[in-house]
């Protein structure tokens, strides 16, 4: 019985894409509104982009075939294929180069930057990345600088972005809250604790 199971699952990651495409196919792009979670890694943006499943959201998250054409430089294909779903997180999505095409290229939309406590942070990312011999003091470097753009580009732009701990209470409500969703059908909802290192 387990053989079966990993042979339907090598199956589903192998058609994935061919899905994907043709899924794409049929989707209508709209250049309106999106809502992005620009939170730096471990600090709970799969968890946020449940969030934003349950909110209502189409929603993608980190794909490797769009993070790398866009590392590749390929922005016109990131943004077409942001133009087809509602809400985003992860790469590359949250990187610090992007996020000011995606304000030009999606006016009004709705930016969630996540920060975390420190030592939970670093743990975090010591036990994630524990395999890779990762510099935690060189990641946080990077965590530091991602967080000192977000404050510097949004200055001006308070009314676009929310930062948020997901430990905080009342979390949930303060997403839907912002997004546009009712807050008291999720004031006493509870994040989802997901890709937990």
């Amino acid at each position: 019985m387990i053989w079966i199971n990993r042979v339907l699952l090598n199956l589903k990651i192998f058609l994935y894409p061919f899905w994907l495409r043709i899924r794409l196919g049929f989707i209508k792009p709209n250049y309106g509104p999106k809502v992005f979670c620009i939170g730096y890694q471990k600090t709970g943006t799969t968890s946020v982009g449940h969030v934003f499943k349950e909110l209502g959201f189409s929603h993608f998250s980190w794909y490797k075939p769009i993070y790398i054409k866009y590392r590749k430089g390929n922005i016109k294909s990131v943004i077409r294929f942001t133009s087809k779903f509602d809400s985003f997180d992860d790469l590359p999505w949250s990187d610090r180069h992007l996020i000011p095409i995606l304000v030009d290229e999606f006016p009004n939309s709705k930016f969630i930057n996540l920060v975390r406590d420190i030592h939970e942070w670093k743990k975090s990312y010591k036990k994630y990345f524990k395999k890779k011999d990762q510099d935690v003091e060189e990641a946080f470097r990077e965590y530091e600088k991602h967080q000192n753009f977000v404050r510097q580009f949004f200055a001006n732009r308070q009314d676009q972005l929310i930062t948020v701990n997901v430990k905080d209470d009342n979390c949930y409500g303060k997403i839907a809250e912002f997004v546009g969703k009712p807050p008291s059908l999720f004031e006493l909802k509870k994040m989802p604790h997901l890709n937990k290192s």
